[in-house]
């Protein structure tokens, strides 16, 4: 029965033209690639349980309960006064509200489909599903496609749980791109594009007045010159246009070479795209070159640089099969519903407010709905700011006996220049964080090295808890002194 099954399979497949085996086949690829691409993601919820990662992510899970809770217009005038206390921050106008809208409209989808899913379900398989998503904009290319599902660069940043801008930012850049060329091809202009981007308020007037996208003007700009050009053109005498023509020439030949040599020395399929000039492959030759530079300047954005790699390879595995294996055949010739407590938050029993670095603050304040203070002063002048804000205990991150690299020490020279960077932070100096010489040692596995002063005792601060590692540190502050009348 199976062999039957199997024959008569084959028989049904072999008997389709070319053009549905081709399109059969396509389809067949892109639907592993994509299921691959998901449930490669999903190995922390396997292991552990469905839970938010990292720090920024639980703000950013926080904004997103509040915004489908309390709708757009509320969420949009949110001064949320837990977050960068005792300033606070107006939500709405200092982040990018995609991920949150993206989310938000995914759950009442879902709950319109009567699929009763917590906005924290939601969030946390937001990665995973956006990267299939991706494996279908990279559907052009499948083998661009199939490396993208499990490139590592990629995978590291769209787990599921790990709830960041960018679980879906890979996937829009992607989108944008090909919407671009598609633009390119059929003479469209990024007009609208742009004026889209200036409705978010955290970007406002930025596309059209700094200086890093001054680049996309220009290219903006030199379409409009090639259109005024063919205008110039209908209008001049021959004589006239060929001078044009050759002030042109020698521009576009001058770029042609310097773009030649970054070729030469990239090599892979930036060769292909050479060889065959098209808008589409100028537009991969520009995005893998400038790619590998931001890549080289800032290591997290390698997460940038993977998908045009992917493609970049692909191009230049396909380029080599065409050339090389000529003899393959080529088939392509109703009512609002009420609210739900969110279960997942645990019981609150006190309101105490807790200093700590941002990045931790934003997990504490969604875990556990209490008031976060960043920290940078000395001891003795945090303890006036520590009464005065009315700080109850400070947290303190170390990973120097487990390794764990993103400590405090790690970020703490940022603590020190955010912190002096403010009016009540004139008296941080960050040289006088630096290490001095001469002081007695210990050795911080995390950066492999010895540090100073490990032998001293607080004053206005008392251990409460410390983790068996040492990972987590929870300080009280302590009470004044009773000096009588």
């Amino acid at each position: 029965m199976k062999s039957s099954t199997g024959g008569f399979g084959t028989q049904w497949f072999l008997k389709m033209s070319s053009d549905k085996q081709d399109t059969l086949l396509k389809m067949s690829v892109l639907t592993i690639a994509a299921i691959l691409s998901f449930s490669t993601r999903l190995f922390s919820v396997l292991r552990f349980e469905s839970v938010i990662h990292e720090f920024d992510p639980y703000f950013n899970y926080r904004t997103t309960r509040f915004l489908t809770e309390e709708g757009f217009y509320s969420f949009h005038n949110w001064f949320d006064d837990r977050a960068w206390y005792p300033l606070g921050r107006i939500i709405g106008g200092t982040i990018y509200p995609g991920l949150m809208l993206t989310s938000a409209i995914l759950y009442h989808l879902a709950w319109f489909l009567n699929i009763t899913i917590e906005i924290r379900n939601v969030c946390v398989f937001l990665a995973p599903l956006f990267s299939s998503l991706t494996v279908l904009d990279a559907g052009a290319g499948l083998i661009a496609a199939a490396m993208i599902a499990i490139v590592p660069g990629y995978i590291s940043r769209s787990v599921a749980g790990s709830y960041d801008n960018e679980g879906i930012a890979i996937f829009c850049m992607l989108l944008t791109y090909m919407l671009w060329i598609k633009a390119v091809k059929t003479g469209s202009v990024y007009a609208l594009g742009t004026i889209l981007s200036m409705q978010i308020s955290f970007v406002g007037f930025q596309p059209v007045q700094s200086s890093e996208h001054m680049a996309a003007l220009g290219v903006f700009g030199l379409c409009q010159i090639h259109t005024f050009i063919d205008y110039v053109r209908s209008k001049l005498t021959r004589d006239q246009f060929n001078l044009l023509f050759r002030s042109i020439v020698l521009l576009v030949g001058s770029v042609g070479t310097i773009s030649v040599a970054i070729a030469t020395a990239l090599g892979t399929g930036l060769y292909f795209c050479f060889k065959k000039l098209t808008d589409a492959n100028i537009f991969i030759i520009m995005y893998g070159v400038t790619s590998i530079y931001f890549a080289g300047v800032m290591v997290r954005l390698m997460l940038v640089l993977a998908p045009v790699m992917c493609i970049l390879s692909a191009i230049g595995v396909s380029g080599i099969l065409s050339t090389y294996m000529k003899n393959i055949d080529n088939p392509a010739k109703k009512d609002k519903k009420p609210k739900k407590a969110d279960l997942s938050y645990p019981l609150k029993h006190e309101d105490a407010k807790v200093m700590s670095w941002w990045d931790y603050g934003y997990q504490i304040t969604a875990m556990a709905n209490r008031t976060i203070l960043a920290m940078s002063s000395t001891e003795d002048k945090a303890y006036e700011i520590m009464r005065e804000l009315d700080v109850n205990y400070v947290l303190v991150i170390f990973g120097g006996l487990t390794g764990y690299s993103s400590d405090d020490i790690n970020k703490f020279l940022w603590m020190v220049r955010i912190g002096g960077s403010t009016d009540r932070g004139a008296h941080i100096k960050e040289s006088d964080y630096y290490t001095p010489q001469g002081k007695p040692t210990g050795y911080d596995r995390v950066r492999n090295a010895e540090i100073g002063n490990k032998d001293f005792e607080l004053d206005v601060l008392e251990e409460a808890y410390t983790t068996e590692h040492w990972l987590v540190r929870i300080y009280k502050v302590k009470d004044l002194d009773n000096r009588g009348l």
